[in-house]
């Protein structure tokens, strides 16, 4: 264990008291090294046995029992009983002073050290990013298993967050058969940006599945001065005011009444399967006739019935855009004038 002593004196014997998951470990230091001179601690292979170091220096201590230690928890030496008892309070009271806040629900969050676990769930919580567990130490089995609990019910919050940390042995197969997304790095701006950008096409995703052979809702307006043919089928300019329009929906007007049945749509020349908001496309409409049932600057609506368009509403409310809804409410209020 690599230790900065910033205070008193440290002896090969002595018993020390250093900070865990659960209660604090007491246990006997069996060994003091200390590095070459003007050597970094972390990177030097070379170190010189002592009996003992006073402050302030930087030394590694070999002990019983050291894998379970928090990295970057404090750690008191005592000398008698009565001492012990005083530094594992002293431990847990520091240990506490560190307020990590989860919630119900949200992210994992793991990290190296105490300190920069808790730095990165304070900039998640910044980002708006909710984290839901928060530990120091390497990715386990058990870490898989709860938050491939999470994945069907909140796929979003199905993440972990690795800030210098490696999965254990085999567990890199759960990770494979749960499907999870580790975000994993040194650079804590950069998991941030690497998770936005996830979340943005895990949406999309999630919408292309969610809406996969739905009626989507979709408004338009008739163009001015954009007549290419009466009838049979009548052949319109259309701008997409929203939502989409696509070949073989129906279309109805603000009345509720349906205006007949999109049969192609071209775009510059190009013939589209799809028009989206902003477009302007010219369209083929059975059952439509220019000046008996539609008419320049009328706006048409995708056709649903009310419950549709109710149920997709609520239901799909968290990947559908603002627009999306407003039209959606909208197509349903007018689909019960009919």
């Amino acid at each position: 264990m690599d230790v900065i002593l910033y205070d008193g004196t440290l002896k090969k014997g002595d018993k020390i008291v250093v900070g865990t998951l659960d209660e604090p470990l007491v246990t006997n230091t069996k060994a003091i090294f200390l590095p070459n001179p003007l050597a970094e601690i972390r990177v030097e292979k070379k170190f010189k046995s002592v009996d003992q170091v006073t402050a302030a220096t930087g030394v590694k201590i070999s002990a019983p029992g050291l894998e379970e230690v928090i990295a970057g928890s404090p750690v008191y030496a005592a000398r008698d009983e009565e001492g012990i008892e005083e530094m594992k309070n002293l431990v847990k009271s520091e240990l506490e002073e560190i307020q990590i806040e989860t919630g119900e629900t949200g992210a994992f969050v793991k990290a190296d050290t105490l300190g920069s676990l808790e730095a990165l769930v304070r900039l998640l919580t910044e980002e708006g990013i909710a984290v839901r567990k928060a530990e120091v130490g390497a990715i386990s089995k058990k870490d898989i298993t709860e938050v491939g609990a999470l994945k069907e019910e909140s796929p979003e919050n199905a993440v972990i967050f690795s800030f210098n940390v490696k999965l254990l042995p085999g567990v890199d197969k759960d990770v494979y058969d749960f499907g999870i997304k580790i975000f994993e790095g040194g650079v804590v701006y950069s998991l941030i940006d690497d998770y936005k950008e996830w979340e943005k096409e895990e949406i999309e995703r999630r919408k292309e599945n969610a809406l996969k052979d739905r009626t989507l809702p979709g408004k338009a307006k008739f163009m001015k001065g954009m007549i290419f043919r009466q009838n049979k089928p009548a052949v319109v300019g259309l701008e997409v005011l929203g939502g989409s329009l696509t070949p073989k929906c129906e279309l109805m007007n603000q009345e509720g009444i349906t205006i007949g049945t999109i049969k192609e749509m071209q775009k510059e020349g190009d013939t589209v399967q799809k028009a989206t908001m902003g477009d302007q496309v010219s369209v083929s409409i059975d059952g439509a006739s220019v000046g008996k049932n539609i008419f320049e600057g009328d706006e048409f609506y995708v056709k649903m019935a009310p419950s549709e368009a109710r149920e997709m509403r609520e239901k799909l409310a968290d990947i559908l855009t603002g627009f999306d809804i407003a039209i959606l409410e909208e197509t349903e209020k007018i689909s019960r004038k009919k």
